[in-house]
């Protein structure tokens, strides 16, 4: 954790998990690809998801652009 951040890395998983309880996409994840906050929001959101529903892409990459 950077010394200037006031969150733990937990809130940013807790953001992820509530952001999967509220139906949102895992393409929500607001955070910059590569930082340890985007990674714990990943984690979280799929905290949730059944193994035979999962799709876990790579945290650091962005969102699948439409076909």
């Amino acid at each position: 954790m950077h010394p200037t951040d006031p969150k733990p890395l937990g809130d940013y998983f807790k953001e992820g998990l509530d952001a999967r309880l509220d139906a949102r996409a895992l393409h929500d994840n607001p955070y910059a690809a590569g930082s340890a906050k985007r990674r714990e929001w990943h984690a979280g959101f799929c905290a949730t998801v059944k193994p035979e529903d999962a799709v876990d892409p790579d945290p650091d990459e962005g969102p699948t652009p439409a076909t």
